[in-house]
């Protein structure tokens, strides 16, 4: 059982123009003359200064005290280096792209993805709540979004709408089933996984049949339907038979589950990550908040608030390859492709050609009797030996390449107080000229998502019992569903 440090994770993947796989270089009031190859890394001169790169999107000031030369960074993956209107482009293989980097992306379905800003259909914003943070579902051509009521679409048409009366709870002929998560729909029937759990709702003669009971206590939850009739809800793993219309409880965990790869095998808990042998026990992988694991071969890719994660058991490889602020319940697999939603975006990942990342740290040893002995060692002494290079010599840099209003999180946090009700990520960025690896390094050790929440649930605090719920989400920039189902039931426990 390995204990992953998340906070670790120096370098980061910043997001790539226009969703294509493109990675642009363009100091603030400076420009790009040439570049040059130095020990297979690429340098890059400008007018007033020249700086190498060490990562994707992680570029320090040339040093000529520093050998570069055991800084290993991988230029396979690089397609095309050029200069164009005095900043570096660099194209990218297609192994990682982002589209919708304006958007945090809570679902996606395609042509469908839902966010806090609303659901978009080929980029339309559609008819219909502001948020959605469950899944999309596509049926015969229609289309159902499980927002916490229930929206259903053709193409981009609005056709019904099933919500309660209380906000965001799926109601059906006068019943309310709570919030829904994910909906199974066949030649008749609605299965409906919802906060209260499992119903099967007969579509003609409107019969209800309660497959699956849990009362809702107001914790998170992260029910959802796997492509093949099994699925998950609150700590029960389950199958579904939608031909006998019954439903078998195949195993029951300590934790509510948030995540199951295709494999059946690797469970994500609120606590751990699981691989579960059935017969043969379960086995603790890791410890720690994730949001999803995938495994494939000998290797992991985990998902969390911190970044994607790969490790690899065999070659004994633990790395961050992506950093960025993911969301819960957003991963899917299509393919060879991971799909994930972040706070900045939509992301794809090609799982086949990883190998064409830049991994950081490319930590290996060949005992593998030894591995949490190494991951441990490899992690720490990394961190002592990159302490210096990139928070002591690094943060001086960020002083002077950056406008000097940005070099303290006072001022950071200052602007999100002052705009708490529409202040998001990318405004930051865009506000303090920073790119996303900049922004993340400054508001360490928290991330800039983490901050925003914090701070609107110090004022939730303060008016919690002065305030209803549509007041406090005027003033937080909550969604008043978001309040009901997440942040108000942990305040009042």
């Amino acid at each position: 059982m390995y204990r992953l440090s998340l906070s670790l994770s120096f370098l980061a993947l910043g997001v790539f123009a226009n969703g294509q796989n493109f990675e642009i270089f363009s100091p603030p009031n400076d420009v790009v003359l040439n570049f040059e190859y130095h020990h297979k890394l690429i340098k890059v001169n400008t007018a007033y200064e020249s700086f190498v790169r060490t990562g994707i999107n992680s570029y320090e000031k040339f040093d000529r005290t520093i050998d570069y030369s055991k800084i290993t960074l991988p230029i396979e993956s690089i397609d095309e280096v050029k200069i164009i209107e005095g900043r570096l482009e660099i194209k990218h293989e297609s192994v990682v792209s982002i589209s919708h980097p304006d958007k945090e992306v809570r679902a996606y379905n395609y042509p469908y993805f839902g966010s806090y800003t609303g659901i978009f259909y080929k980029d339309e914003l559609l008819e219909g709540p502001r948020y959605c943070s469950n899944q999309i579902r596509i049926f015969n051509d229609t289309t159902y979004v499980c927002f916490d009521g229930l929206l259903i679409y053709y193409k981009d048409k609005l056709l019904d709408c099933f919500n309660g009366d209380i906000i965001g709870s799926f109601s059906y002929n006068g019943n309310d089933f709570g919030l829904i998560l994910d909906i199974l729909v066949t030649k008749g029937y609605w299965f409906a996984l919802t906060t209260n759990g499992l119903f099967k709702l007969e579509r003609g003669n409107n019969k209800i049949d309660t497959l699956l009971y849990t009362p809702f206590l107001g914790n998170p939850y992260y029910s959802r339907f796997a492509d093949d009739n099994f699925g998950w809800h609150n700590q029960y793993w389950f199958e579904l038979d939608t031909n006998l219309n019954t439903l078998r409880i195949l195993d029951t965990l300590p934790d509510v589950i948030k995540y199951v790869d295709v494999t059946k095998t690797l469970f994500v808990t609120t606590e751990e990550v699981i691989q579960n042998r059935y017969i043969f026990g379960k086995r603790k992988l890791f410890v720690g908040d994730f949001h999803s694991a995938i495994m494939r071969d000998s290797s992991f890719i985990l998902t969390s608030n911190s970044g994607i994660i790969y490790f690899d058991e065999t070659k004994k490889i633990l790395d961050t390859i992506i950093r960025a602020e993911f969301n819960s319940n957003s991963t899917h697999i299509s393919g060879d492709t991971l799909i994930a939603g972040s706070t900045t975006g939509l992301w794809k990942v090609n799982m086949s050609k990883l190998d064409k990342l830049p991994f950081y740290t490319r930590n290996k040893n060949q005992d593998g009797s030894k591995l949490k002995t190494i991951i441990i060692c490899s992690v720490f002494y990394i961190a002592l030996g990159l302490l210096y290079l990139l928070f002591y010599r690094k943060n001086k840099k960020i002083a002077k390449a950056l406008p000097p209003e940005v070099s303290n999180i006072k001022l950071i946090t200052e602007h999100i107080d002052k705009n708490i009700r529409t202040v998001t990520i990318n405004s930051l960025m865009t506000t303090f000229n920073l790119s996303q690896n900049g922004l993340y390094e400054i508001c360490q050790p928290y991330t800039p998502g983490e901050l925003i929440r914090n701070k609107r649930i110090e004022l939730i605090k303060v008016h919690l019992s002065s305030k209803s719920v549509k007041e406090l989400s005027e003033i937080s920039g909550f969604s008043k569903a978001y309040l009901q189902r997440q942040i108000l039931p942990e305040l009042r426990k």
